[in-house]
């Protein structure tokens, strides 16, 4: 309904100064009808006859989205530049030539991305996508491993937009880079600006405290490392980063050989993450008591997995498999073909049963 509205206000005012967006806004609604083939002709008809018009940048957008749409993605950047070759003082030519660098990002052709936005920073340096602009070049330029180059990019935008949404995220990308670099100290800086400045951005924030630990793991800081973890899981509880730097706590701790201490931090994330990290977690329960010796209780951590865990086909498999080798070991063979014929009956990875079918015959064998 609301392209036919559009299509009669075109057929009844074709001089109306209106007609460019009414052809975009019913190019619009014939594109999320799914229509691309109907739409494109109306984006076309934009862009030629109105490249002077703000809604020609829209228009070779929607043309981009179609084309994509139809698999015919090089068809749409093809117009693109000829585009803004043909009208380059045009006010929609900025936004248009920024398209074709979101089209090699989208793509991951972070060489060609990187190329385009230079064009577009050199051609149009005062146009109104020149931040954001500048972050995607430093994106790509990340990409393309020039960490410098991309670090000049990121903070370019802060210092001229602070306040731009991009702004925190591009502070905390010199971060990386900066660790990138392997200068350590540089990142731990970086990271400690963005939560200053950007502390209330929840996102960005605990990518800096997560990051954080990570640069303090490579200083050889391991405490610093524990507490900026620690506050990852205690201000950002429930997310994936949380769960992420719960599971490094243990690590630290198990490298370390407090093995009590280690068991502990897995102990807490297995009770709250119910995915993968939280059954890797409780298999490392069992590890840390084997450590301590307790291996009555390693028994009942590993079993825990598969119990509490059934999704985690990997993880339960690998319990199952350790829980057999120790009751091997301790000469409870009958137990330990229960975990191994438990491992057939899950199914999966031909690896898995084969090797659980050849431990079943050694024992047999005896």
């Amino acid at each position: 309904e609301a392209a036919q509205a559009y299509a009669d206000l075109v057929r009844r005012w074709p001089g109306s100064h209106l007609l460019p967006n009414a052809l975009v806004q019913e190019g619009n609604c014939l594109q999320n009808a799914g229509r691309c083939q109907d739409a494109l002709p109306l984006y076309k008809q934009v862009a030629d006859g109105w490249p002077q018009d703000p809604q020609a940048a829209a228009a070779l957008h929607g043309l981009q989205i179609c084309y994509g749409a139809l698999g015919q993605d090089d068809e749409a950047v093809a117009l693109a530049k000829e585009f803004v070759k043909k009208n380059a003082h045009s006010e929609a030519a900025p936004q248009v030539q920024y398209q074709v660098a979101e089209h090699y990002l989208a793509r991951k052709d972070f060489a060609k991305a990187e190329q385009e936005l230079d064009t577009l920073k050199a051609d149009y340096p005062k146009s109104v996508v020149d931040i954001t602009a500048t972050y995607w070049r430093g994106q790509a330029r990340f990409k393309n491993l020039k960490f410098n180059q991309a670090i000049q990019d990121w903070k370019d935008v802060v210092a001229r937009a602070p306040n731009h949404p991009l702004a925190p995220r591009a502070l905390f990308k010199c971060g990386l880079a900066w660790y990138r670099l392997q200068e350590y100290g540089q990142a731990e800086a970086t990271f400690r600006q963005v939560l200053d400045a950007y502390g209330n951005t929840l996102d960005v924030a605990a990518d800096a405290r997560f990051n954080l630990g990570l640069t303090y793991k490579r200083m050889g800081r391991d405490a610093d490392a524990v507490k900026a973890y620690q506050e990852v899981v205690a201000k950002h509880a429930g997310t994936e980063l949380a769960s992420m730097a719960a599971i490094r706590i243990g690590y630290i701790y198990e490298d370390a050989g407090d093995y009590a201490k280690a068991g502990e931090a897995y102990r807490a994330l297995a009770a709250t993450d119910k995915g993968k990290l939280g059954a890797e977690a409780q298999y490392l329960v069992g590890d840390t008591l084997l450590e301590q010796k307790k291996k009555g209780e390693a028994l009942l951590a590993y079993d825990a997995v598969q119990q509490n865990f059934p999704d985690q086909s990997g993880w339960a498999v690998t319990a199952l498999a350790k829980s057999g080798e120790l009751l091997e070991s301790l000469g409870r063979d009958k137990e330990a073909m229960q975990r191994y014929e438990k491992i057939i009956s899950l199914g999966g990875d031909p690896s898995w049963q084969s090797a659980a079918l050849k431990r079943i015959e050694i024992i047999k064998a005896r």
